[in-house]
């Protein structure tokens, strides 16, 4: 009985553990929030633009444009050299004019091992020569790499951006293929691997002397990085010092990868470990970091992630470049087209835009940290959800935070405000939203969220209770203005998750290597078959029109070859049988190469309110759909959201008697401006002048614009005005002189013709026209290109093929983007001189830029028109 009673007493005591556990816990969670706190009175240091580089981001010159590499502060970038067969893009003397033109780029990297065409570099003949017992690492460097070495400095040595280079002797050689030891496995599908093991590290460790002290011989100025590790290891960092400092070899620059699920967490503490390296074998306190490729297949691209990564570099003050994983032709899935953001660009934007100092900042959030793994290391834990970037700028009175959305509630903080020009005053803070549309989503504008006044105390507090985990915030705070709107936008976009859905038929969900939503399995796919598909129901709140975009992905449809590659010439469209509530049609679905390059689709509906199903399914060509984004389009917060057209101030190319604004144009054409009158206009490089009344009907390319007003502090916006006839001069394929093998076809899944064969061996095709002034006018030509060559495992090789322009005699090489499908065809401007009366224009291939020396092709031309800058 005694027993019992003792049981039962210990249970009771128990269960009151347990329930004032409960209680706690529910204390807990209701005051638990999230924070971000800035420091006002704790700056960092200047901002950086450290982490706005890229991993053969600029495949061609002009692809991506000049306007985008600009308008993200390019600090470095990282390529191959003059007929290096790795990628059959970005080599060195062709990307190095456009990397420097803005003068923001600090470093060009080049990847002295890219001249092998197969990745990883000769992987294959090493190994075979390994399980041989015929590898030696000294002859093949004497032997194999080093021609390769002195053709790529004595390509570059004399070059005119010498003083940018930075020669990458080895990249990622901790995977031991070159030099470290065979160790045979029969249950290896290779026979066995290699080991970087202490005699691997000592083998490269000899080769870096050796390699080293040769570039010097070549080109005794070379500034030499590395050791280019795939990873960064404190240990083997540790002993590469220890070698190199000890043998007169330190590289002038330190590289390595952050290509980890824990580079977010770990960062700032692998920048801190490096500089106490540094300090510990005598390497100068100033010697660059270039973390030459950081950002995971799933991480670039979306924007919220990205932002992680910023926060992260920009704090540590290292220079950092995101990897090539994709295409070489959008900034590393930076870039939508040529010229058009996707949502990742409007985060580096921001980061651009940030001015003066970095403030220190603190998370508070210990449910969304590695808190496990900081207990077992007995240190502070570590975030990789909810953070930010901050700055303040006492010059313009203003601070700005770079916050990273989460799928919870938080706070943004600032403190130690008393000592700022913001104290005790009124401010004015307004918070703007991107959100991920999928890699080659066009986004034109971000999303306003809210705008309030309150006043500034010692501690500004801003709640974030409206985040999600797939965007990116920026906050503006100021002091406050007669006329400010406040306002708070209460149709944002809805994301619906498609693998949450109904599956019909053979549909089925996956996990994707590369950006999805969703916390697992986040695609549908398997819609190949009639009745294949997939539905999901949305709530629609009031009625009004909708916007309904469809984040995608379209594959080839061909059969691979017996090395698992697809013929360029099966990249087709997908056409979709879609069904909102009772309305149904057919959507097509354009080609994206890869099932995991999304893309974005946008469709119109009026809709009352209510709840509907939304169905896709199969009716011809495969694809696969991630999300549904939803947003209402009537009452938005503010007329620009309506417009599309986003006006940007940009500080690098403002001065004292020009201030210069950033256009995001939905479409090439006419738009009209407002601002000073009768004043001077740089139009992307083309003069205007605006009327007595401040206006001005220019035309502007989709995408970024680049537009000067020549005057002080001056003012820009765009209006809704009625259309007038456009004044342009069309070239149609019908008005062309054609030679050899040029000529007019007709393609008719896109029901356009167009002038095709024209290569580097053959066929030309020559427009004669009348201008009827002198001036320099808009050329848009619409074309379709789909060639692909290389030999990469992962990397999507597009070629950027090139139509040379000939314009009264004078030359000029336009790069066009690859469209991913002979059937898609797209824009591309370009500024053009004409002179008043007869002009002729004669279109070729020079032949002149063949990778491995095969054969180059002009773009297939469906028509051209060339637009008056400024209709009056």
């Amino acid at each position: 009985m005694k027993t019992k009673r003792v049981a039962k007493k210990l249970g009771i005591a128990l269960l009151a553990v347990l329930i004032a556990a409960a209680v706690s816990a529910g204390a807990f969670f209701a005051f638990y929030k999230p924070t971000v706190t800035f420091d006002a009175a704790d700056r960092t240091g200047s901002v950086t633009d450290g982490a706005s580089g890229f991993l053969y981001g600029i495949a061609q010159d002009g692809v991506p444009s000049y306007n985008m590499t600009e308008s993200i502060h390019l600090s470095s970038l990282s390529t191959k050299t003059t007929l290096g067969l790795q990628h059959p893009i970005g080599e060195m003397e062709d990307v190095a004019a456009q990397a420097l033109s803005s003068g923001s780029c600090d470093y060009l990297v080049v990847y002295l091992q890219d001249m092998y065409s197969t990745w990883y570099y000769d992987e294959d003949h090493i190994n075979e020569l390994k399980q041989a017992g015929a590898y030696d690492w000294r002859a093949y460097l004497e032997n194999t790499y080093f021609p390769l070495v002195a053709q790529t400095v004595n390509a570059i040595k004399d070059s005119d951006y010498h003083d940018k280079i930075v020669y990458c002797l080895f990249n990622e050689c901790d995977n031991g293929v070159w030099f470290g030891e065979w160790v045979s496995d029969p249950s290896n599908e290779n026979g066995g691997y290699n080991d970087f093991n202490d005699a691997g590290r000592q083998n490269f460790f000899e080769a870096w002397k050796q390699t080293y002290d040769y570039v010097r011989s070549l080109d005794p100025s070379a500034v030499i990085g590395g050791p280019g590790y795939y990873e960064y290891s404190s240990d083997k960092m540790r002993a590469f010092l220890e070698y190199t400092s000890q043998n007169n070899c330190v590289p002038d620059v330190l590289i390595y990868h952050e290509l980890n699920y824990r580079s977010i967490y770990d960062w700032q503490f692998h920048t801190a470990d490096l500089k106490a390296l540094e300090t510990e074998y005598g390497v100068a306190e100033d010697t660059p970091v270039i973390v030459t490729e950081y950002g995971m297949m799933e991480d670039n691209g979306n924007p919220n992630t990205m932002l992680k990564y910023i926060t992260q570099i920009e704090y540590s003050k290292v220079y950092a470049q995101q990897a090539y994983w994709l295409f070489a032709n959008n900034l590393c899935n930076t870039a939508a087209d040529y010229n058009t953001p996707n949502s990742a660009w409007w985060v580096y934007r921001w980061y651009a835009d940030l001015q003066g100092q970095t403030m220190r900042s603190e998370i508070s959030d210990i449910l969304h940290s590695d808190i496990g793994k900081a207990i077992a290391q007995r240190r502070a834990p570590r975030y990789r959800q909810f953070m930010g970037l901050g700055t303040i700028s006492d010059a313009e009175n203003e601070i700005e935070l770079l916050v990273s959305g989460a799928d919870y509630n938080g706070a943004v903080k600032v403190t130690n405000l008393e000592n700022t020009a913001l104290y005790g005053k009124d401010v004015y803070v307004e918070i703007s939203a991107v959100t991920y549309q999928g890699i080659s989503g066009k986004v034109f504008t971000p999303e306003n969220v809210k705008a309030y006044t309150t006043a500034c105390g010692d501690t500004l507090t801003i709640d974030m209770d409206f985040m999600n985990g797939d965007t990116a915030y920026r906050i503006t705070v100021r002091e406050a203005q007669s006329g400010d709107a406040e306002y708070e936008n209460k149709d944002l976009y809805t994301r619906y998750e498609f693998e949450n859905g109904t599956l019909l038929g053979a549909a089925y969900t996956y996990d994707s290597a590369y950006a999805s939503t969703g916390d697992t399995n986040g695609l549908v796919g398997g819609m190949e078959q009639e009745g294949d598909g997939v539905e999901i129901r949305v709530q629609i709140p009031e009625s009004g029109t909708y916007e309904f975009k469809f984040i995608y992905g379209k594959a080839n449809d061909g059969v691979p070859d017996e090395n698992g590659r697809q013929d360029p010439n099966d990249r087709v469209s997908a056409t979709v049988n879609l069904s909102v509530g009772e309305e149904t049609s057919q959507i097509t679905l354009e080609n994206t190469v890869k099932s995991e390059i999304t893309n974005a689709y946008a469709d119109f509906f009026a809709l009352d309110a209510g709840e509907y199903t939304v169905r896709l399914t199969h009716h011809d060509g495969t694809y696969v759909l991630d999300s549904l984004l939803v947003r209402r389009l009537d009452n938005s917060a503010d007329q620009e959201q309506d417009f599309g057209m986003a006006v940007l101030p940009d500080a690098g190319r403002t001065d004292a008697q020009n201030t210069y604004f950033l256009a995001v144009a939905p479409e090439d054409g006419y738009y009209d401006l407002v601002t000073e009158p009768n004043t001077l206009l740089d139009i992307d490089g083309a003069p205007a002048q605006s009327n007595d009344r401040g206006s001005a009907k220019v035309y502007l390319r989709r995408g970024l614009n680049y537009i000067g007003v020549h005057a002080a502090a001056a003012q820009l916006q765009f209006t809704v005005t009625a259309e007038i006839e456009p004044l342009n001069i069309v070239l149609s394929p019908q008005d062309a002189q054609l030679d050899g093998t040029a000529q007019v076809q007709t393609n008719t899944a896109a029901g356009l013709d167009y002038i095709s064969g024209i290569s580097g061996s053959s066929g030309f095709a020559q427009f004669t026209f009348t201008a009827p002034e002198s001036g320099i006018y808009k050329m848009t030509v619409q074309y379709s290109a789909n060639h692909e060559q290389g030999v990469h495992d992962y990397n999507v090789d597009l070629v950027e093929d090139y139509i040379t322009v000939s314009l009264n005699g004078s030359e000029t090489e336009l790069y066009c983007r690859n469209t991913c499908s002979k059937d898609q065809f797209t824009t591309v401007t370009v500024n053009v001189e004409l002179k008043a009366g007869t002009n002729t224009l004669l279109l070729y291939n020079d032949g002149s830029n063949a990778f491995n020396g095969t054969e180059t092709y002009a773009t297939d031309i469906s028509g051209i028109t060339i637009n008056r800058t400024q209709a009056y």
